[in-house]
């Protein structure tokens, strides 16, 4: 074989070997860097005024651990303030928080809490409260951390965010009620806010009367309304707080008749013309309501609600609604 061709095989060969080399070493960088450590702040959301904890995760120690040195800070010091941190039991801590919106942290694991191959190790929890809406970022800043030899650990470090909430507040109107015709419901209410706000409140009868002003006493509230018809009302309550977030709740009013003594039942209008022709309230017009009418015409309840039973419409109840209300009966 001729020297030249020889020459040429032999720099072809070595040219392929090179490129061989580069391409192993490429893969293996780009393992390198895709199965490197992280440390994470992970990210939360609280209400202003509230507390949250937000948790520092090391992915991995696959050589051990020995401590740390890291930073944390917020981006935006007006939405949210860094007011501590919880650490585990290393052994040697040190906390410094610089500011509202930073703080330092260093460890020495003399305890062993890390062990060779550990993942999703928790380093610490900041301890973040919420001040306005809005969302602040969290970011970390690693200035050193070694494994269980002493080495460096380079991780990479990855930003967290905090949401701050405006939450609702919860609104209690208190129970449900039922009340005679011409009576007056009344109710003590109230609601709960996490927020260090100042309220606004109204409330809805449920009878056409329209929304109306609730006046507010503290965190509580009184309801009061006399209904002229009968029916089931819901009464509505809404409270809103100075970041116009609302909350609203709702109780049930039923407004009936009068009961008649003796009888276990509210008098009942059973054909929606607002006279009660089921006097005894057995939910049928039959001739004990006669009866009863005859004997109660001029009982307190009846001559106190004579629009119920003034069925021949003269104005007052007399034995000639008693002759009407025969007459109904028998048809």
């Amino acid at each position: 074989m001729p020297l030249a061709l020889r020459k040429g095989r032999r720099l072809g060969s070595f040219v392929a070997l090179l490129i061989a080399l580069s391409v192993v070493l490429m893969m293996s960088w780009s393992r390198a860097d895709a199965v490197g450590p992280t440390v994470t702040i992970q990210s939360g959301a609280t209400d202003a005024g509230q507390t949250v904890s937000i948790p520092i995760i090391l992915s991995e120690a696959p050589s051990g651990f020995s401590g740390y040195d890291v930073t944390v800070t917020l981006s935006n010091a007006v939405v949210a303030n860094i007011v501590g941190a919880d650490i585990p039991d290393f052994g040697l801590v040190q906390k410094n928080l610089v500011s509202t919106s930073e703080i330092r942290l260093s460890v020495v694991d003399l305890n062993g809490l890390i062990s060779t191959g550990a993942t999703n190790v928790q380093l610490a929890s900041i301890n973040v409260l919420g001040i306005d809406e809005g969302q602040t970022t969290v970011n970390i800043q690693v200035s050193a951390m070694d494994d269980g030899g002493g080495f460096p650990i380079s991780p990479q470090a990855l930003s967290g965010t905090v949401d701050v909430i405006n939450v609702v507040p919860v609104v209690d109107p208190g129970p449900s009620a039922t009340i005679v015709k011409g009576g007056t419901f009344t109710s003590s209410g109230s609601f709960t806010d996490t927020n260090s706000d100042t309220w606004t409140a109204t409330v809805d009868y449920g009878d056409g009367s329209g929304v109306q002003p609730l006046a507010l006493t503290g965190n509580t509230f009184a309801l009061s309304h006399t209904y002229a018809g009968v029916g089931n009302y819901t009464v509505t309550v809404v409270v809103t707080d100075d970041s116009t977030a609302a909350g609203s709740a709702t109780v049930q009013v039923t407004v009936t008749f009068v009961t008649l003594s003796g009888m276990t039942s509210p008098a009942q209008d059973l054909d929606g013309d607002g006279k009660a022709e089921d006097i005894n309230g057995n939910g049928r017009l039959d001739f004990a309501d006669l009866i009863v009418l005859f004997g109660q015409k001029d009982s307190p309840e009846i001559q106190n609600n004579q629009s119920d039973f003034d069925f021949n419409g003269n104005g007052f109840v007399d034995l000639a609604d008693i002759v009407t209300l025969f007459g109904a009966l028998t048809a």
